[in-house]
């Protein structure tokens, strides 16, 4: 079997243009956060277009990083967490999907008002 590559924090940290502390400070979280938002950006081409999106770390380094695309809510989060745990974060992540029409089917506008027994 075969086992998934590691991180290449170096590469990430080139990616998002960081040369800054890597210690595990609410500063550094700031700084990477900040260099994370500003160089990887939002992009969901691949969800328009309908394409399977792996979620694991090799495909996220692999677009994200290495071909210098952007990413969608869950590969950028992913991608950010990897770079956590492997500066030694200790964290635990909470998913979380958007209430709207598409999903519940009860026909209302997103809002905290819908009171519709299959809204969610």
């Amino acid at each position: 079997m075969n086992s998934p590559a590691p991180l290449d924090l170096a590469a990430y940290l080139e990616r998002i243009d960081y040369s800054g502390e890597l210690s595990a400070s609410l500063t550094t979280l700031q700084d990477l956060h900040l260099a994370h938002a500003s160089h990887i950006p939002f992009e969901n081409l691949d969800v328009l277009q309908k394409q399977a999106i792996p979620l694991d770390l090799d495909s996220l380094q692999a677009k994200l990083v290495t071909a210098r695309r952007g990413g969608y809510c869950f590969e950028q989060n992913l991608l950010f967490a990897a770079v956590l745990r492997e500066l030694g974060w200790v964290f635990r992540s909470i998913w979380a999907f958007p209430c709207s029409p598409w999903r519940h089917g009860c026909g209302c506008a997103p809002s905290a008002f819908c009171r519709a027994p299959t809204c969610c």
